[in-house]
């Protein structure tokens, strides 16, 4: 029987969700957080889960659209292939080559989602609720926002034993003494409400001994501190310091691991997002489509936190992954390559932060591709043993995805520089183009749309072709830093800090520029543009086009503060400040000294 009624179906607001979760759980570094109210939280997951089941896909139109898209690419590509202008082979030979490279790579997808697999459904609890241990791992995060996370886990409603861990790697003493106090005064805390989650928590601290793997390092020490004190516990749930969890979570998901081949289950991670989510952090497209379609092959992957993970699987494979950059893709690949299965539970029980400024977030997003293409280049998984075709699949398709951005890099430049040079990549005029490439086109974009169903799907493309340049240096780094290095890892800073960050969009606003200039010239100095192949103009120019957002977000909450002094002989002297903040103040008191 599923554990949502009919009732708790109806839509949501998630923007309440959100705002009370802000006010209540999250709370501001510089503020006291509020105490959680466990019956409140509990209201706010079963609301908040009606929005994901309005995500399911139960329709099959994109399967339609994804075979007419691979039908019409072909002929396209045929086409083309014999009708390239082969005396403009660095204009003709790029475009062709990222045309089949994007063709590969969606109709990899459309297989790959040909299938999804929807766990809406809690399994049935064992009569005897095995102990579970929570590991929270920390690394200078504001001690405010590791205690929300601490709280929240304390409310955890479970009838069996929970040993929490707090495994800090920070060395300095000033946070090493705060994060002990903090514990200190959530004993107390813990004491009164056990009434309502019961009195099977204990609460640890482990300051880790130094070491050079990161979040791994941290997570592979507190295994050690769970096996020497607490042998007999073979489940952990690992938490992000920054995320909290709702009471539900254990009780969600203690029942898959009744199945003893069951390595882990990950669950729907939500994100703290500003209304709009202008850094596309929500990721509809991927919990409630990608993923489900993973779980359908068994080919899921651990998101980092708000996953249980198997003990005696880690164990099988010596721990979290330290290879990587990060450890929760590199772990379970190895986990489910060792014959243990994933599940992926359809209900959100976790919620975090996310990065809201470019830098934080180009960092995060340049981290998930390294550790994709470094699987890849060194231990791709068309030659890995023990994972099956379709979970080989669905591995590769991720590091398409990202080695993608060095294929749209290559189609913007070939546009760039057809268009400056005059020279087109065919032989053919562009109205017959046109008719084999637009098929090929509206396919693609049907595809898409009909694949995201009710999930807005503009803002995650915009971030998907948009960061090509950050995905490109990615693929580059993977591959010349080889098997045995990898770049320096940095932790996704906790706080946001807004302000002008155009340099990190240099390699987008060039591609643009030259684009637009090159337009115009087009535009001015071509007879009647006879010999303007716009159709190849414009399929560049539209991937191209998903670079304007990650510009408009390069300065997204920037707030310079700028003085204007006004002085005139005989009269006071007037200094305005934040002149973005107040334009109309400012202006008003111009005129009322001049007039």
């Amino acid at each position: 029987m599923s554990f949502m009624t009919k009732e708790i179906r109806k839509a949501a607001n998630p923007k309440a969700i959100k705002n009370w979760l802000q006010r209540s759980v999250l709370g501001k570094p510089n503020i006291k957080p509020k105490r959680i109210d466990i019956d409140e939280l509990a209201g706010v997951v079963q609301t908040n889960q009606n929005r994901f089941i309005a995500y399911v896909n139960s329709n099959q139109y994109h399967k339609i659209a994804g075979i007419v898209f691979v039908v019409a690419t072909l002929n396209y590509l045929l086409w083309l292939l014999g009708h390239l202008n082969l005396a403009n082979k660095l204009i003709s030979i790029p475009f062709f080559i990222s045309q089949l490279f994007s063709f590969l790579l969606v109709s990899l997808s459309i297989f790959n989602h040909w299938k999804a697999k929807y766990r809406t459904n809690r399994p049935a609890m064992p009569l005897n609720p095995p102990d579970v241990a929570v590991v929270v791992a920390t690394y200078k995060e504001p001690v405010a926002v590791l205690e929300n996370t601490i709280k929240s886990i304390l409310e955890i409603d479970y009838p069996g034993k929970v040993v929490v861990v707090v495994s800090n790697d920070d060395e300095r003493p000033a946070q090493r003494s705060a994060i002990e106090n903090t514990l200190v005064s959530l004993a107390d805390y813990r004491s009164r409400i056990k009434g309502k989650v019961g009195d099977g928590k204990v609460l640890h601290l482990v300051h880790t001994t130094p070491h050079k793997n990161a979040k791994a390092g941290n997570l592979n020490q507190a295994l050690r501190f769970l096996r020497k004190y607490y042998p007999e516990i073979d489940l952990v749930l690992t938490q992000d310091a920054d995320e909290i969890v709702y009471p539900e979570i254990l009780k969600a998901l203690v029942g898959y691991f009744s199945e003893p081949q069951v390595g882990f289950v990950q669950t729907i991670k939500q994100s703290e997002v500003t209304d709009g989510d202008p850094f596309g952090n929500d990721d509809m497209m991927w919990y409630a489509r990608t993923a489900a379609c993973r779980d359908a092959a068994g080919a899921m992957f651990a998101c980092g936190s708000g996953v249980i993970w198997r003990i005696s699987a880690l164990e099988s494979i010596g721990g979290f992954s330290t290879w990587n950059l990060v450890e929760d893709l590199t772990t379970s690949y190895q986990i489910l390559s060792h014959g243990w299965e994933s599940r992926y539970h359809y209900e959100r029980l976790s919620y975090g932060l996310a990065p809201e400024d470019l830098p934080n977030f180009l960092k995060q997003r340049g981290t998930w591709a390294i550790d994709h293409m470094r699987l890849f280049f060194w231990d791709n998984p068309l030659k890995k043993k023990g994972l099956t075709i379709r979970q080989k699949l669905h591995f590769l398709e991720p590091q398409l995805f990202y080695l993608n951005g060095v294929a749209i890099v290559v189609l913007s430049l070939a546009t760039s520089l057809s268009l400056v040079l005059e020279k087109w990549p065919t032989t053919v005029d562009a109205i017959t183009h046109a008719k084999y490439l637009i098929p090929s086109f509206i396919a693609l974009e049907a595809y898409y749309l009909l694949l995201a169903d009710s999930i807005r799907l503009t803002r995650i493309r915009q971030f998907w072709v948009g960061l090509s340049p950050t995905f490109a240096v990615a693929t580059l780094k993977a591959l010349i830093y080889g098997p045995n290095r990898k770049p320096k890892y940095i932790v996704t800073r906790k706080e946001n800090e807004y302000g002008n960050y155009i340099r990190h969009v240099l390699p987008q606003l060039i591609i643009l520029s030259v684009i637009f200039m090159s337009l115009v010239k087009i535009f001015i100095s071509t007879p009647l543009y006879s010999a303007f192949d716009w159709a190849a103009v414009f399929w560049g120019f539209y991937q191209a086009s998903f670079f304007f957002h990650t510009i408009r977000v390069a300065w997204w909450k920037w707030n310079p503060n700028i003085t204007i002094s006004v002085s005139l002989p005989g009269i006071k002297s007037y200094n305005w400040k934040n002149l973005t903040q107040k334009p109309a103040m400012i202006l008003q008191g111009i005129k009322n000294i001049l007039f």
